[in-house]
């Protein structure tokens, strides 16, 4: 049987690809989001309805929306600093700092296989020994201990147990400017800002989708080990109305892209 429309052709499919900018709130400028493998937006809706009883049976009559918001669920595999700080709930500008210092560490005892914190970053030990008053047996590294100097750590390696051990260890300056970010884990509410998508599709119209107000959030499992494949993150986020927009905009635009 023939067509009794015409067709519309093919120029009408798409493969939507996107490029993800974010902009924390106060901030200018955006930050690039990197590879995105999976990005999904779910607008949730609130209705009131009424089923008339003019009629046999009860019949729909009327529906109004009375809430509206959206979500996004992201997949991100460029763990930048910003997405860091999503994934762990903290602001993405939070920097190590540690003044230069010395500190003698003493330890009751030193077992085979266990590791002790010095409680400073970035360490080097000047003398490490059994802690004897007289005649002390200095404990070499490599032969009776590891030293982890970014965190600060010693393991024990030697073959016997030491019944003490007191060590000299020294912790350099960290400022800021380093830019080694560290983050309180769950010691804010999620990472709130501006978010752009980028079409970059051949296939179909791209388009420039905007969003004002999006806050970010973990969900999900995070693989910190395990899986087979490069880390992958999992956030969702919160499509807040922005008032300053006019009704339409509310809660962001959609702009063909297409020349």
């Amino acid at each position: 049987m023939a067509n009794k429309l015409r067709a519309l052709g093919n120029d009408n499919y798409a493969k939507w690809s996107l490029q993800g900018v974010f902009t924390p709130q106060g901030e200018e400028g955006g930050i690039n989001l990197g590879d995105i493998e999976a990005l999904g937006y779910t607008p949730n809706l609130v209705e009131i309805e009424r089923y008339s009883k003019e009629y046999a049976e009860k019949t729909l009559a009327r529906s109004d929306v009375i809430q509206k918001d959206a979500a996004l669920s992201f997949t991100l595999l460029s763990l930048i600093p910003e997405v860091r700080a999503a994934l762990f709930m903290d602001e993405p500008d939070q920097m190590l700092t540690q003044s230069a210092s010395t500190k003698t560490v003493a330890f009751a005892k030193l077992v085979r296989g266990r590791v002790y914190a010095t409680g400073l970053r970035d360490v080097t030990i000047t003398t490490f020994d059994d802690g004897a008053v007289e005649d002390p047996v200095e404990f070499v590294e490599g032969t009776h201990y590891r030293l982890i100097s970014e965190t600060g750590h010693i393991e024990w390696i030697g073959t016997t147990v030491a019944e003490g051990g007191v060590a000299e260890v020294s912790g350099a300056a960290i400022t800021e400017t380093a830019g080694r970010q560290q983050l309180g884990i769950m010691a804010g509410n999620g990472l709130r800002g501006k978010l752009d998508l980028f079409g970059s599709n051949e296939i179909g119209t791209p388009m420039h989708i905007e969003l004002w107000d999006v806050k970010l959030t973990p969900t999900g499992e995070v693989a910190l080990q395990g899986a087979d494949d490069y880390t992958q993150v999992q956030l969702q986020g919160r499509v807040y109305a922005d008032g300053t927009k006019a009704a339409r905009f509310r809660f962001g635009a959609v702009t063909d892209l297409s020349m």
